[in-house]
């Protein structure tokens, strides 16, 4: 069923193409700045922070990539990748992240990020991809659905990081499970 590496109009092609020809470059071009910020910096004391830096990388591709798409104001493309896409973005790249958190917090081997930074990487690009696919071939209740769903994991990975924080404190912890609510309600 994959034909070529081009948009086709068969599900399974698209959502191939949209993986390894539009998630992975993305991804990787996404995650870079992290890695190399992580190499170099000693500002990363807290697991929220690797998220962090990798959302500001992912908001910096988004912008970049938004203003290609403002030639394309028609039909109000801006609007929905001005809400929907910069989130995704995020969302996509702090899978990535997450791997710094999971191996040098959760499992407090930071050797461990050599499979678990791959596995996440991949992940993302998956996620990314059927991102697309559903957006191009116009599912949009089930890109809708799906993109809700991604917005709860982005927000539990986020707490996930916090929760690992030598810092954390159980009487804020309601504090973020109600911001995971108001986001869900405000998109």
């Amino acid at each position: 069923i994959i034909s070529s590496w081009h948009l086709n109009s068969h599900f399974l092609n698209d959502f191939a193409y949209a993986i390894f020809m539009i998630g992975v470059p993305e991804e990787f071009a996404k995650i870079l700045p992290l890695l190399i910020f992580t190499l170099f910096s000693k500002n990363l004391n807290e697991p929220v922070d690797y998220l962090i830096y990798g959302c500001a990388s992912a908001l910096g591709f988004a912008f970049l990539e938004n203003l290609i798409y403002f030639a394309e104001i028609k039909n109000g493309i801006i609007h929905g990748r001005a809400y929907l896409a910069v989130i995704g973005h995020m969302t996509d790249t702090t899978i990535v992240a997450y791997a710094f958190v999971f191996s040098k917090y959760r499992l407090k081997n930071p050797k461990t990020l050599w499979y678990t930074l791959p596995t996440t990487f991949f992940t993302a690009a998956v996620v990314h991809g059927l991102y697309d696919v559903l957006l191009f071939h116009n599912l949009m209740f089930f890109f809708f659905i799906f993109f809700i769903l991604i917005v709860q994991f982005w927000i539990i990975m986020i707490n996930n990081a916090m929760n690992n924080s030598l810092k954390f404190n159980y009487r804020t912890a309601p504090r973020a499970e109600g911001s995971r609510l108001f986001i869900t309600l405000a998109l």
